[in-house]
């Protein structure tokens, strides 16, 4: 019987089965995927084969669609959604919540949507135009195309750079007349008069933002003006608040037209270092959807600050990410090693990888691509429900996020802090210096009206003394009062905090505080500085030999190298909820550009276990599809520690340590 044949009655005997609803599927899905355009049945077959539970984005796709052209192409792949979701599969359709073309238009005028700049005029950019969401005509259009693929019976959709205005690394505030009418209402809610009248504004009955950067020469470069930190937040809460409205709008269609629970995510791109509305999204979606296109490739690069990060804002919800940059070069071995190795960084981190079935004219290698998914499908004890092990927190600040964007990425200065980069850098040499930590994700005060965006979005009520020795603060220099009192209680009770740069200088409104916040608890001993520059170098020593940070796993044989920019490999521990089962994922980082993973033979590995060691064993993608898990040689130090003595593996490895 040929393939035809078998495809055709492997569908036969699927559809029978009944439909899975999107909220069973999505609750239990362990494996991602994104596959954009839909080619047909044989696609399902492959992701069924891939193991995978939900699709990110692209049974049908709305780039560049009206409503109608919308419809037409959901109801083309209606038969291949279902199939889809019998076999248990989610396969969200794409749309657009930013790019808009004339031809697609109802009116046909670009001029009726599309942002403006603070001369009014319409802006430009690679060949489309992006529209603004304080536009009702923008949102209406938005919503109507989200309807058309729903009316289609198609119950998920990724809406792709919904934020709008922050999809380029420079930022295109938009200055429209719906823009400038909103940003009245936010002055007369957010600003006192006695500020105003300070500005030189006595009414706003009538004000123009407009006219009164033009008044003042600043059309140019809107970002000096004495207002700009209110039209940032203004733009931040606007945004949100209307992404908020458009998902509203089709979870209500859905309900109406399908009888099912509408399922939506976004592109939130690059979120550990473009605008915190990106973080902000993840209250809207239904999981965080992470496209990075930054190339961040071993062995130099590590995506795993962004995985923890993602992952500790709004925890209950899966956070995803998925590759959006062009195909490398690399042989077809090498290749399969690479997305096992993004794999690797992301279900450490407690995260999830959209393994790449097809996008932006990279097909992945099914076969590759099938080892990943089955692994962590055949293994999900390794990955449902753990949690980090970790004794250094890294914190994330909401506020210092928003305020990252403004003014660096206007008028570029290596003076200005950064909170976004620091808190890489701070990562990355932890994970260089095999120190366990988990990413601390601060909401911030009152950033937003009725605190409404984030303010306890990472449920951090208290930091535990007995759990975290360090907690790191990396540039964050916004921090709300409330979030300086957690810091300092935690200090107070016998932790340390380590200071990276500019720490709690400002408010999480950006406004400075006349004393430094933490000068007492350096004289104390309960806080460390280091400078900005050179802290990679000195923050291993700090936490080793200053607060007495004892590591949980190391690298024996080979040791860490001399320079550490090589390799050999990153250690994440985690455990289960119970306590009773320690894992240890080993990614190898000995990456060699045009040729794939350096294999590791023998590797040492020194873990320290509390409680009764019982065994280990190991699990890996590495090894042939359906392999056993292999034993792991271990013999005892002292004190805890035991030598474990692992399997060869090329890329990852994750041991399973039973205790009790």
């Amino acid at each position: 019987m040929g393939k035809k044949e078998d495809l055709a009655m492997s569908l036969s005997r699927a559809s029978s089965k009944p439909l899975k609803k999107n909220r069973e599927i999505l609750e239990g899905a362990l494996v991602f995927a994104i596959s954009q355009p839909s080619k047909g049945m044989k696609d399902v077959e492959d992701l069924e084969r891939m193991g995978v539970d939900v699709v990110v984005r692209g049974i049908s796709v709305g780039w560049r669609a009206s409503p109608q052209t919308m419809r037409k192409r959901s109801k083309a792949v209606k038969r291949i959604f279902e199939e889809a979701k019998r076999r248990g599969i989610l396969w969200s359709a794409m749309i657009t919540g930013s790019a808009i073309y004339p031809d697609i238009l109802p009116e046909g005028d670009i001029s009726l949507y599309a942002s403006r700049d603070a001369h009014g005029r319409v802006i430009p950019t690679r060949g489309w135009y992006q529209g603004c969401l304080s536009n009702p005509k923008f949102r209406e259009f938005v919503k109507r195309v989200a309807r058309a693929a729903i009316e289609a019976g198609i119950s998920a959709i990724h809406y792709d750079e919904a934020y709008s205005r922050w999809f380029w690394r420079k930022p295109l505030p938009c200055f429209c007349d719906h823009c400038i009418r909103l940003f009245r209402e936010w002055l007369k809610r957010e600003v006192s008069p006695e500020k105003l009248r300070k500005l030189g504004i006595e009414s706003l009955d009538n004000f123009d933002y407009r006219q009164y950067l033009a008044d003042r020469g600043l059309a140019d470069k809107p970002w000096r003006s004495p207002l700009h930190d209110e039209y940032w937040r203004f733009l931040l809460y606007s945004t949100i608040e209307f992404e908020r409205e458009i998902v509203r709008d089709a979870r209500r269609f859905c309900q109406e037209k399908l009888g099912e629970d509408f399922v939506a995510n976004s592109n939130q791109y690059d979120m550990a270092h473009l605008s915190a509305v990106l973080v902000a999204e993840s209250l809207i979606y239904d999981f965080k959807n992470i496209g990075t296109g930054t190339g961040r490739l071993p062995p130099h690069e590590t995506l795993i600050p962004q995985h923890l990060m993602a992952s500790a804002c709004v925890p209950e919800k899966k956070a995803v990410t998925f590759l959006d940059l062009q195909r490398p070069s690399l042989p077809p071995e090498a290749e399969g090693q690479l997305f096992r190795w993004f794999a690797a960084e992301a279900y450490a981190s407690g995260a999830f990888f959209a393994l790449h079935h097809r996008f932006s004219l990279w097909e992945g290698p099914v076969g590759q691509l099938a080892r990943i998914g089955r692994f962590v499908k055949g293994n999900p004890h390794l990955f449902r429900g753990t949690l980090p092990l970790a004794n250094v927190g890294v914190v994330f600040s909401f506020a210092s996020q928003i305020w990252d964007m403004y003014p660096l990425h206007w008028e570029h200065a290596l003076s200005l802090p950064c909170h976004s980069r620091v808190y890489y850098e701070a990562c990355k040499a932890l994970l260089l210096s095999a120190f366990q930590f988990e990413a601390l994700f601060l909401g911030e005060g009152r950033l937003f009206p009725g605190d409404l965006a984030m303010a306890q979005a990472g449920r951090l009520r208290e930091i535990p003394v007995e759990v975290y020795k360090a907690i790191i603060l990396p540039e964050t220099y916004a921090l709300s009062d409330e979030n300086l009192e957690l810091l300092r209680r935690y200090a107070l009770s016998g932790g340390t905090l380590v200071l990276l740069g500019e720490c709690g200088s400002l408010d999480e409104r950006r406004r400075g505080r006349r004393v430094d916040p933490f000068f007492d608890l350096a004289r104390k001993g309960r806080a460390i500085r280091l400078e900005k520059q050179g802290f990679r170098k000195a923050l291993p020593s700090v936490l080793g030999q200053k607060v007495g940070v004892k590591p949980i796993a190391l690298p024996l044989d080979p040791p860490l190298p001399v320079d550490p920019r090589v390799g050999p490999v990153f250690l994440l521990t985690r455990r289960d909820p119970t306590g009773r089962r320690l894992l240890l994922h080993v990614i190898n980082q000995a990456f060699r550009k045009g040729q794939g993973f350096r294999p590791l033979p023998k590797l040492k590995v020194a873990l320290r276990v509390a409680g009764k060691f019982s065994g280990a064993r190991a699990f890996s993608p590495d090894w042939e599809e359906g392999s056993r898990p292999r034993e792991v040689e271990a013999r005892p130090l002292g004190k805890g520690w035991w030598v474990l003595t692992l399997p060869p593996f090329e890329v990852w490895e994750v041991v399973e340590v039973m205790k009790g």
